[in-house]
């Protein structure tokens, strides 16, 4: 799977969960339908990361070294956030504590 592709995949997944969470208010909570997103979205975040992690790494004096610390970093922050909120929503976690698991990406 390409990075582009992975990338790709997780932005249709974030939006799809994004959606979700947005007729929340219409739509009853259903753990076992979270549950499986938060599966998804982790198996997701864990096939981009090891696809970022099988690319070449620039020169440390190359253009592209900065760029690729920054997206070395959002990629090891998505992540963790993935393996966050899906623990927490197998050990049971409901609506609220799910929405707190949300952290302000940075800008």
């Amino acid at each position: 799977m390409t990075v582009r592709r992975a990338i790709t995949t997780l932005t249709a997944i974030a939006l799809f969960s994004a959606a979700l969470v947005a007729s929340a208010a219409l739509a009853p909570w259903d753990q076992a339908k979270v549950a499986e997103l938060a599966k998804q979205l982790l198996d997701t975040t864990g096939a981009l990361a090891d696809t970022f992690y099988k690319q070449p790494v620039p020169d440390v004096g190359s253009l592209q070294s900065r760029n690729y610390e920054q997206l070395r970093d959002d990629v090891k922050r998505i992540d963790q956030e993935a393996r966050k909120l899906s623990s927490s929503i197998a050990k049971g976690a409901g609506q609220r504590a799910a929405k707190r698991e949300v952290v302000p990406w940075r800008t």
